[in-house]
């Protein structure tokens, strides 16, 4: 039987709330580390978003209010609720994930719907992310973890999945995931990157091509036959390419 815990759980005490955040929080980053990105972008969406993760999460105050608007009991009241720092979660751990899922959904989107005057928007958090970026005039060599994000999305763009693979495989936090140095963390998000640059490619050629060799695409993403015709058949099913797959050929 499913509660519908989630749509009610604004009503709840505050300690409620933050005990489920945390707990949502930890099937997000769980989900990532099995490779079901879908998925854990779905179950961060909604706390990421928030302007208040620190305070959802009791690991401190958001900067976006200010002292002035906090009684002084309310700032009691809120420091009691504050989790032990061992006990907190890594917050870099959760905008590395939660951004590197949301670049496998948004790059595509932003392909698919680039000539829609109605802009579909995925991840608000990511466009706002590459907005910042362009809006800069220089830009040099990655220092932190959201540089390697925006240069794989870049990459991953220009179709480029290897670029765009080796820049998130610089972020530490990943590198020092058990599931990524051993585990099939790494695997998982190879095989997805390959498939998003596919998919990235096949919409952007279908304007300038009139048909693609399965073997030149086979060779190109490094995929096997079987799982390039799943993909290529689903974007055909769902529209987003027009075609047909010519199996006499």
């Amino acid at each position: 039987m499913k509660a519908h815990f989630g749509s009610t759980i604004a009503k709840q005490p505050i300690a409620v709330q933050i005990i489920y955040n945390r707990a949502i929080v930890q099937i997000g980053l769980s989900a990532f580390r099995l490779g079901l990105f879908n998925e854990c972008n779905q179950v961060l969406v909604d706390v990421c978003q928030s302007p208040k993760l620190k305070e959802s999460l009791a690991q401190g105050t958001s900067n976006y209010r200010t002292a002035q608007e906090k009684t002084l009991e309310e700032e009691i009241e809120e420091k009691k609720r504050f989790i032990p720092p061992h006990l907190q979660i890594n917050l870099e751990v959760i905008d590395c994930v939660y951004m590197t899922t949301s670049m496998l959904l948004e790059v595509p989107n932003i392909s698919e719907n680039r000539f829609d005057i109605s802009k579909t928007v995925i991840s608000r958090n990511f466009r706002k992310l590459i907005e910042q970026y362009d809006m800069k005039g220089m830009q040099f060599v990655a220092q932190n973890s959201r540089d390697h994000i925006v240069f794989a999305a870049r990459q991953l763009h220009k179709s480029q999945w290897r670029e765009a693979f080796h820049n998130i495989s610089q972020i530490k936090i990943f590198r020092r995931m058990k599931e990524f140095q051993d585990g099939p963390l790494k695997e998982a998000l190879l095989l997805s990157f390959k498939q998003t640059a596919l998919k990235i490619f096949l919409i952007d050629g279908a304007t300038q091509y009139e048909s693609f060799s399965l073997e030149t695409a086979q060779s190109q993403f490094e995929l096997p036959k079987a799982a390039l015709l799943k993909q290529i058949s689903k974007l055909i099913m769902n529209s987003t390419v027009q075609g047909k797959i010519d199996h006499a050929s």
